[in-house]
């Protein structure tokens, strides 16, 4: 699953969250923020839209797929809606 991971983003690597309705989606809070893979980890993207750009240390995506918590460092739980645009 770390295959595709950023080489920056390997080693800081904090929380995992899958997606409950998109079989294949896994959710990574790095040092950098989120990183989304759609393919089961064969490759990832960055993806900040709505998320800060800092670490996240926990992650939960709600039952129905709809949402994605993400704790930060020192900036609070942040929301998005799902799916991200452009995954």
């Amino acid at each position: 699953m770390s295959a595709g991971l950023p080489t920056d983003a390997l080693s800081n690597v904090a929380a995992l969250a899958f997606d409950p309705v998109r079989p294949g989606v896994v959710y990574a809070g790095t040092r950098y923020g989120v990183l989304v893979t759609t393919g089961g980890g064969a490759r990832w993207a960055r993806v900040n839209a709505g998320l800060p750009r800092r670490w996240v240390w926990s992650l939960a995506v709600d039952a129905a797929g709809t949402r994605i918590y993400a704790g930060t460092d020192g900036g609070g739980v942040a929301v998005a809606r799902l799916p991200l645009a452009g995954h």
